[in-house]
């Protein structure tokens, strides 16, 4: 399965920038379908030596309205121009 992505949304919060947020439009080119892409990293900057706390988790784009969802319609384009299925 290739899948394109392209950043649609990021949030760093902390002045060690230890709780990073990025969000992506993804598509998958075998399916033609689009999803959202979550993907985080947080850490404790006190506890250096401890895990982050890191996932991926996919989310449907229908009815999709968090961060980047102004940016959906121009990446949708960008993507199937991309991919050839313009």
């Amino acid at each position: 399965m290739a899948v394109l992505k392209k950043q649609i949304g990021k949030r760093i919060k902390g002045s060690l920038q230890e709780r990073e947020d990025w969000w992506h439009l993804c598509y998958d080119t075998e399916r033609r379908e689009f999803f959202v892409e979550h993907e985080w990293s947080h850490m404790n900057a006190y506890k250096v030596s401890a895990k982050a706390d890191e996932g991926l988790r996919r989310e449907a784009i229908e009815g999709y309205s968090g961060i980047g969802s102004d940016k959906i319609d121009q990446a949708k384009v960008d993507l199937l121009a991309e991919a050839g299925h313009a």
